[in-house]
């Protein structure tokens, strides 16, 4: 079941729930996925994301939309989540 949340910081709010799904899943198997977009909606969700606490080296995160863009060009969603 997914709660609808109307909040003026929706960042830090997805932040907090994609990151507590993330210890859970830590905790329970040992490893968690995470799949991000990218987009000009992404770059406040990964700043609000890297302020968790999150054990990153327990976590493989995909890339699942990159644009066609080369490579270092800041249009790529590959350089939002390198800026991190």
């Amino acid at each position: 079941m997914v709660d609808v949340v109307i909040t003026s910081e929706p960042a830090a709010v997805a932040a907090a729930a994609i990151a507590s799904e993330l210890r859970a899943a830590t905790d329970r198997n040992g490893r968690a996925s995470l799949a991000v977009s990218g987009g000009s909606t992404a770059p406040p969700l990964f700043d609000a994301l890297a302020a968790e606490p999150v054990d990153w080296t327990r976590v493989t995160v995909f890339q699942v939309d990159e644009r066609v863009a080369p490579d270092g060009d800041a249009d790529r969603n590959a350089a939002q989540l390198a800026a991190l």
